[in-house]
Formats: structure tokens, C-alpha cells, sequence
């Protein structure tokens, strides 16, 4: 029996991981990105690399996300904060100075008036520990777990 899996392909590496996981397993994979608007094509670009280099079908689904709101990744309008010299301290192994400068620009933003602060990559998760203002920050590893857990909440309510 042919063994088939449809990888979600963001181009990033955890999807690449998945997509060589897959592979090794011996399925017979196809991937699959969404081009919604994204300020720039890096991810897809990459995406597209990474299915040429595991000689993988990639199928891009476009879709208009314009219907349920902006989002900093596709209106331009709207601001990302960028930490100055956050990857060189990241880099050059100084951990401590770089959560303490995630949490303080996390620190700012809340007192600058948002509402909700999201952290973009999983390294940076141990800066909430010392974020002082407002509420922990979204991390993909708090999501994850979130998502993982609340099945077994349901369950345990029913």
C-alpha cells in the first residue's frame, strides 16, 4: 500500500521537519502553502525551495484574509516591532541579554497601549518570565500546549 501525507509547508523549520520526517517513513508527500497576502514571499519562496529539494508536489492556495480583519503580516498599515540586535545576541549565545531584551520591548509595547503581545519564533518563550506589564505574551509553545491540553479539558467536563 502507497502511503500518502499532505505536509502543511510554511517553509519554516518545523514543516521542513515534518516534510523529511514524512519522507523517511516512506510516504509519498505533497505540500501544501497559503499565500494570504503576507508582506513579503520569503516564506513561500522558502516553502518552494524546500519542495523542489525533497522533489515534492507544492500547491499554493491563495487566500483573501481581508474579510475577518488586518493583521500585522498582511497590512502594512500596521506596526511590527522589531527588537534592535536581537538575532546578534541570540547569535553570539548571550541568552540572558537576550530574553531581558525581548521582555523589555514586551514591557513597552503593553505600556504603549496594546492589548496583546505575540512572539514570533519558540526561542523567544523564556522571555515571558520576566515580562512585568500586561498579560504573558503568545509564544508557540503556550499555543501548542493549549491546543494539545484542551481536548482532555473537554473530556473532563463532560
Amino acid at each position: 500500500m502507497n502511503k500518502k501525507a499532505v505536509v502543511l509547508l510554511s517553509g519554516g523549520l518545523d514543516s521542513v521537519t515534518v516534510l523529511a520526517t514524512a519522507k523517511a517513513q516512506g510516504y509519498t508527500c505533497y505540500a501544501l502553502s497559503f499565500d494570504y497576502g503576507q508582506r513579503h514571499n520569503a516564506e513561500l519562496q522558502a516553502a518552494a525551495k524546500i519542495a523542489a529539494d525533497y522533489e515534492v508536489e507544492l500547491k499554493v492556495i491563495r487566500l483573501d484574509l481581508g474579510s475577518i480583519g488586518g493583521s500585522a503580516l498582511t497590512d502594512s498599515n500596521i506596526d511590527v516591532q522589531l527588537i534592535p540586535n536581537i538575532w546578534h545576541l541570540f547569535k553570539d549565545g548571550n541568552l540572558d541579554g537576550y530574553f531581558a531584551a525581548i521582555a523589555s520591548a514586551v514591557d513597552d509595547a503593553y505600556l504603549n497601549g496594546a492589548n496583546v503581545v505575540a512572539l514570533a519564533q519558540a526561542s523567544m518563550a523564556n522571555a515571558t518570565q520576566r515580562v512585568r506589564h500586561g498579560p504573558l505574551p503568545l509564544t508557540s509553545p503556550m499555543c501548542g500546549l493549549r491546543a494539545a491540553i484542551q481536548p482532555q479539558r473537554n473530556k473532563a467536563n463532560e
